[in-house]
């Protein structure tokens, strides 16, 4: 009884571990439509976090501190540099906008196994961001998409949202 009870340990061990092995012809490498993963924790997520938090207490040299120099910015389509971004910031500061980071609705990296363009990590994130002035509050969902370089710089930075009440805010 004692050797049929080793064996079929013996036997359901094989089978275990020949299950979990991966099949050949099954790799997500030899896979086509696999163009890289996903992860939810990453250097280059934190960076957007922080960015975030620099855009809060108006840091400017903190926040262009996340970005190369030469940064393009995709703000609704409208193309602008590093510099026109920082003074669209500083903007919003002079006309006493306070700006609250109400939510990260959702935020996650895509590392790809072959670069495009020469970049291989983009950070996507969807946010709800507040203005308020005056007593006046204006709530906007943003969604956004930042290139980084192998050294963690944002090299290209993608926004979407309405700005017609941000807008009204800043007359």
């Amino acid at each position: 009884m004692k050797k049929l009870s080793l064996s079929l340990f013996a036997a359901f061990a094989a089978v275990a571990i020949y299950s979990c092995s991966p099949e050949k012809g099954n790799s997500t490498e030899s896979d086509p439509h696999v163009i890289g993963y996903s992860v939810d924790s990453s250097a280059n997520i934190d960076v957007i976090k922080a960015s975030f938090n620099d855009m809060v207490s108006y840091d400017t040299a903190s926040y262009k501190s996340k970005y190369v120099d030469t940064a393009v910015f995709h703000d609704n389509l409208n193309k602008m540099t590093l510099s026109e971004n920082v003074a669209l910031v500083n903007q919003m500061k002079a006309a006493g906008l306070t700006i609250k980071v109400d939510e990260i609705n959702s935020i996650w990296e895509e590392k790809l196994n072959k670069p495009r363009n020469g970049i291989q990590n983009f950070v996507f994130s969807f946010s709800t961001i507040s203005w308020t002035k005056a007593g006046k509050t204006v709530t906007v969902i943003i969604s956004q998409v930042d290139a980084f370089n192998k050294e963690g710089k944002i090299v290209e930075e993608w926004l979407t949202y309405d700005t017609s009440a941000i807008s009204e805010l800043l007359k």
